[in-house]
């Protein structure tokens, strides 16, 4: 029987770990993550592996490799590797079709029939007010976290991000959350205050070291930590777009 063949991203993860390990030993760390999730090497395409170097190896390596830019190395190729996941192509909404939309610029109006001066004109109805559309009360993400923590621990500027059930239990982590399992039981309990006062969204703390997201999606609740100049809007966007694809 051959041995598995070792994908382009799990050989790519490799190079990238030889930077800072010798080959045997990258291999072994990866090898020893890829086990741990009941894989074989032949089976990690990018997104299965883009999820292990930001959970399962940089744990790993976070305490034997000396080497500042290790966490912002495997974000990068993390990244790549999540970025360019084989997606289908999508189609613009037909009313987001530049197409039709210059079509419909370009189509004269219909002349106004010629009316006699001595017609009476109507007055126009007055224009009613838009009524603002309010967020839905709750989030509702997809019900993997794997999706969702992926989705947000690749955003520039994240440092970690973290699944804890109803009560503060962690769930999963990507990346770094100083003090996480406090923080789960912070998050909860606080949040369990706030929402007493109505729904809640999500909560934002800015400190000198950095800044914290939390949103609950219940039963869940998911903590996004980030360097000061963490983009928030991007953040923000992201749990849009995965209310969206839900």
């Amino acid at each position: 029987m051959s041995a598995p063949t070792a994908t382009p991203a799990l050989q790519r993860a490799r190079h990238v770990l030889s930077a800072w390990l010798p080959g045997r030993a990258a291999t072994r760390v990866l090898e020893r993550a890829i086990r741990a999730e009941g894989l074989r090497p032949d089976d990690v395409d990018g997104e299965t592996m883009a999820s292990l170097l930001l959970g399962r190896v940089y744990r790993d390596l976070r305490d034997t490799v000396p080497n500042v830019t290790l966490r912002r190395e495997l974000k990068r190729l993390a990244r790549s590797l999540h970025q360019h996941r084989a997606t289908p192509p999508q189609g613009l909404p037909a009313g987001d079709d530049p197409r039709i939309a210059a079509h419909e610029v370009a189509t004269p109006t219909p002349a106004a029939a010629n009316v006699p001066a001595t017609a009476p004109t109507a007055a126009p109805e007055p224009a009613s007010a838009p009524v603002p559309s309010q967020p839905p009360a709750t989030r509702h993400l997809p019900s993997d976290p794997e999706v969702v923590l992926m989705a947000l621990a690749v955003l520039e500027g994240v440092d970690g991000v973290a699944v804890f059930d109803a009560v503060g239990r962690k769930l999963d982590t990507r990346g770094e959350i100083p003090d996480v399992d406090a923080l789960g039981r912070v998050i909860a309990a606080g949040g369990g205050l706030l929402e007493q006062h109505g729904p809640l969204r999500s909560v934002s703390v800015t400190t000198s070291d950095g800044v914290m997201i939390a949103v609950p999606v219940p039963p869940r609740w998911i903590a996004v930590s980030g360097a000061p100049d963490m983009n928030l809007g991007a953040v923000y966007a992201a749990l849009t777009a995965l209310e969206e694809e839900r």
